[in-house]
């Protein structure tokens, strides 16, 4: 039997989610990385990262995250503690549905979900390791960097 499905939309949140990662595709994925190896190993050693093709996650504390031009920032809503959701933007459906609904959908355990809202995508970010300076630039450097290795 299919089940029926519920179109999402996104809204405004009234509070924003404290970041908690931020993620770049195509060109905004490669400033953001560019910003990333500006960082000291140091600082480095407290960000992970996930990466797939023209996409680049960061993950860590809020004061660690870098900015770049055309990324967004992802956080956690304490209902849905198993995805990354945009830190301005909130689904039209119950935080704690939606996650056990994409989870479901999932069938893996690549949890936390970074949920992409344009274009529409799920990246797990379970795997994501430690970033390591020469993975990221060898990433960067690659015309099409293999899906789901962390840098």
């Amino acid at each position: 039997m299919n089940e029926p499905r519920v179109t999402v939309q996104w809204t405004p949140r009234r509070f924003p989610l404290q970041p908690s990662a931020v993620v770049g595709r195509g060109p905004a994925a490669e400033a953001l990385a560019l910003r990333v190896l500006e960082r000291s190993d140091d600082e480095l050693s407290r960000l992970r990262g996930q990466v797939a093709p023209q996409l680049l996650v960061v993950l860590g504390d809020e004061d660690q995250l870098p900015w770049s031009d055309g990324v967004h920032y992802l956080g956690r809503d304490p209902r849905a503690p198993l995805l990354l959701l945009p830190t301005h933007l909130e689904p039209s459906v119950p935080a704690d549905l939606f996650q056990q609904a994409l989870v479901a959908a999932r069938g893996d355990l690549a949890t936390p979900l970074a949920v992409l809202t344009d274009p529409p995508g799920l990246v797990g970010t379970g795997i994501a390791r430690g970033i390591h300076r020469a993975a990221l630039e060898s990433w960067l450097n690659s015309a099409s960097p293999a899906e789901g290795n962390s840098p």
